[in-house]
């Protein structure tokens, strides 16, 4: 089943009409109620805003390791992306982190995505990471400015609650990136929540505003999976 829908849509993007014109006429854009957005200024970097509607769960917090294995045709891509998540009662930050990922890392995502096929970490794999993610940084302010949207599903639209794929869900997240040269949103339906395991399906979309050209959407469907590397 295609996700074909944006759980949530942070304000960022504005006028950016990312359900009937990136993901198919027939499916609206979910508009949660407004809620309060908390800024973060990350030591280093753009900003992070921070925005949640309903409880996110203290389990949340922690550095992890998220694998996105998206599927443009018959086979998986993965990539990866490494997320310093924290908070102090209601109020969270949420931080990409960006640098050089292990080698080992680089090789088996190239060899799934030589066998498009999704990947998958072994904990040896993982220590690496969590080496390695002591000396990533959040990308610097030059680069983009992300909004980060939490969302429980009661927080959605009746209509959108309908959804089977939201109905199985816990928690989504939705992650916009604005740069100078597109804008991308990204929808995480968080289906099994483990304390060091979070996966689900995934959407990850992007307008892209070449100069000169009319705005070009697209989107495409997957999984992903979050690892966490600072054990409890």
């Amino acid at each position: 089943m295609r996700l074909r829908l944006f759980a949530v849509v942070p304000a960022a993007l504005g006028a950016v009409a990312l359900g009937p014109n990136l993901v198919g006429a027939e499916e609206a854009v979910m508009t949660p109620p407004a809620a309060q957005t908390t800024p973060i200024q990350p030591p280093v970097g753009g900003i992070e805003n921070v925005e949640v509607r309903g409880t996110v769960p203290d389990m949340m917090a922690g550095t992890w390791l998220m694998i996105q294995s998206i599927k443009p045709h018959d086979d998986y891509v993965n990539s990866w992306t490494l997320y310093r998540i924290e908070h102090t009662g209601k109020a969270w930050a949420m931080h990409q982190l960006v640098g050089t990922p292990p080698p080992a890392l680089a090789d088996a995502i190239k060899q799934a995505n030589d066998a498009g096929k999704v990947l998958e970490m072994t904990p040896e794999l993982l220590q690496q990471v969590a080496t390695m993610a002591n000396s990533l940084h959040p990308p610097r302010s030059e680069e983009a400015n992300r909004e980060y949207v939490f969302a429980t599903p009661d927080q959605l639209p009746p209509e959108q609650q309908k959804n089977p794929v939201i109905q199985k869900s816990k928690l989504t997240l939705g992650v916009a990136t604005i740069s100078p040269s597109s804008t991308g949103a990204n929808n995480y339906i968080f289906q099994d929540m483990q304390p060091d395991r979070l996966s689900g399906p995934m959407q990850a979309g992007v307008v892209a505003r070449p100069a000169g050209l009319p705005p070009v959407p697209f989107a495409v469907d997957g999984i992903f999976t979050m690892y966490r590397l600072d054990k409890k």
